[in-house]
């Protein structure tokens, strides 16, 4: 703790406006002591301690840095309820527990980094999205100007392009994108070269899950450019081939959640040609995957060649909202391009499945 003495010194005598040799002119020592205490490079005897807490006006302990690791401590269990919050999909308790810490801890980086996070496109209508999405950009404007945590800052720099054009700011978003490091030279890829043996396994695995996820947005934002039928289900086809392919074992587990909707994709694409047979059947294997998601264990190791040994948990999944996979598919099926089977046994059978 002595070694936030140094720190809390400099920042006491700053902000009073005293100069080294000022202060050690008030404490009858040399402006030599001052310096070395500034720098931990030496400690002031334990006899001016409180002159010095006395002087400033704040506790020893202050002094010391005692206060500093309670706070620390306190901003740490804030922001674990925050995530904790998140992790479950109730954005709306995790936003009132950041506001809640930031009037404690007024221009806390940790907490107000993670508040964005929560407002982020998030908002019961388009006036609460419009003023959260302002907020949003004014947070991480005041991160980028006033954080030196580089992670906070990556962060906060990866929000503000998603947001800037959402209020006319392409361009300011395209600049600041192209400052940002590009695949071949994140951490991920770096580590890869750097790791060794089980470690490097490890870490390769999880570049591998990383991976799927990101080819997931990637054929969604495809899929969604496309305006051809068999071009979009060739994209679709092909995706799952390629989740086939890693999960030789067919041990989803996560992965679940994001296979399905590719086969939903598929479903409402034949659905709008009124093709029954196709409909039904990737209507079957969505509800498989949205059950199997929703029925996951807490824990799994998985045994497909790529992922063999890895070991995931439930609690790593950050989701966007409380419900669960299958009451997401039964809301997707509702839909009005399902109305030419809403009544046929087998369409039934999976309503039926899927509530349970």
């Amino acid at each position: 703790m002595i070694n936030c003495l140094g720190e809390n010194l400099k920042k006491l005598r700053r902000d009073k406006d005293l100069t080294q040799e000022e202060l050690a002119e008030i404490l009858n020592v040399s402006a030599q002591s001052i310096s070395r205490w500034e720098t931990n490079m030496g400690y002031p005897d334990i006899e001016l301690l409180p002159a010095l807490a006395n002087f400033f006006g704040v506790s020893i302990d202050y002094l010391l840095g005692v206060d500093l690791y309670q706070k620390q401590e306190r901003i740490n269990d804030i922001c674990n309820q925050i995530m904790e919050c998140k992790r479950k999909g109730n954005r709306e308790e995790a936003i009132k527990i950041a506001r809640e810490g930031i009037k404690e801890y007024p221009n806390d980086f940790q907490i107000l980094h993670l508040l964005a996070s929560c407002l982020f496109n998030y908002g019961k209508n388009p006036e609460e999205r419009s003023e959260n999405q302002n907020e949003v950009i004014e947070i991480c404007e005041n991160i980028l100007s006033g954080c030196h945590d580089d992670s906070i800052r990556q962060f906060a720099s990866m929000l503000l392009c998603y947001t800037y054009p959402q209020s006319g700011r392409l361009e300011k978003a395209i600049e600041l994108a192209n400052k940002m490091p590009t695949y071949f030279i994140t951490s991920n890829e770096i580590l890869k070269n750097i790791l060794k043996d089980d470690e490097k396994k490890k870490h390769v695995q999880g570049n591998f899950i990383s991976i799927l996820q990101l080819i997931v947005r990637n054929v969604e934002e495809l899929f969604a450019l496309s305006r051809d039928f068999d071009e979009k289900v060739k994209i679709i086809k092909a995706s799952i081939k390629t989740f086939e392919g890693f999960f030789d074992e067919e041990d989803y587990y996560f992965f679940h959640c994001l296979i399905g909707p590719f086969y939903r994709y598929l479903a409402a694409l034949y659905a709008d040609q009124g093709l029954k047979d196709e409909t039904i059947s990737y209507l079957k294997k969505a509800a498989e995957h949205a059950i199997s998601y929703d029925k996951r264990p807490q824990e799994y190791t998985y045994k497909s060649t790529f992922l063999k040994g890895y070991h995931d948990k439930r609690e790593n999944v950050v989701t966007d909202s409380p419900i669960s996979q299958s009451y997401n598919l039964l809301t997707k099926i509702s839909d009005q391009r399902y109305d030419f089977i809403r009544n046929d046994q087998e369409f039934v059978a999976i309503i039926n499945k899927l509530k349970g």
